[in-house]
């Protein structure tokens, strides 16, 4: 219980900050930004509300931010760009707004980023053909647009959630036999297209789950 106190700045060689559910209250303080050494960033399942402090993406060795089960209101910020060692970040079940973050198909290191039930807006972002996503779950938002199919396309895909939004427009291609999608949830939207096609782009030998209902 309590807050997350800003004298945790004197732990300068601290690599792990674990305080998942401990019905903390307040804000994430920016003092964490001054952490340099630290790697793994987990405050989920607490009642912390505020923003997210641009500092924590200028951490260079952070690789997990887990903020989920908060709430958590305002933007990702745009430092996000800065965090070019983060291999996972959630922050599903906030209240976060604004659009996905740019850099988020551009990041040669991210492989999980789960945002779902926010309040996210905006479209969809091209992705690099280095990417390596390998979880995307952004459903239960307010995203408009198209589904990107330098999105669909990427090898290394193995969950992706965009159900329960505003996307619109025909189901690009998936990868075929050589991807390894194992979770698909495209539901609820206004997607065109035909279950057998669909199919036809999905690797049978690896997808475990399926959603495409209205």
């Amino acid at each position: 219980r309590g807050s997350i106190p800003s004298e945790l700045q004197r732990l300068t060689v601290l690599q792990i900050l674990d305080l998942r559910s401990n019905s903390l209250t307040g804000s994430i303080p920016p003092s964490i930004g001054a952490l340099v050494q630290l790697e793994e960033l987990n405050v989920e399942d607490n009642l912390l509300r505020g923003t997210i402090p641009d500092g924590i993406f200028n951490l260079p060795r952070l690789r997990i931010i887990d903020i989920e089960t908060n709430s958590l209101s305002g933007r990702i910020p745009v430092s996000f760009a800065n965090a070019t060692s983060l291999t996972k970040f959630d922050c599903d079940g906030n209240n976060l707004g604004g659009p996905l973050p740019e850099f988020l198909g551009q990041s040669f290191t991210l492989e999980e980023f789960f945002a779902w039930q926010n309040d996210l807006t905006g479209t969809i972002p091209t992705f690099s053909r280095s990417s390596r996503i390998a979880f995307l779950s952004i459903g239960y938002n307010r995203l408009r647009g198209t589904i990107p199919p330098s999105l669909t396309s990427i090898q290394s895909l193995v969950g992706l959630s965009v159900g329960r939004n505003s996307l619109e427009g025909s189901i690009p291609p998936f990868s075929g036999r050589s991807g390894s999608l194992e979770i698909l949830d495209i539901s609820g939207n206004d997607l065109s297209g035909t279950l057998h096609n669909l199919l036809s782009t999905l690797n049978p030998f690896k997808l475990e789950g399926l959603y495409v209902s209205d």
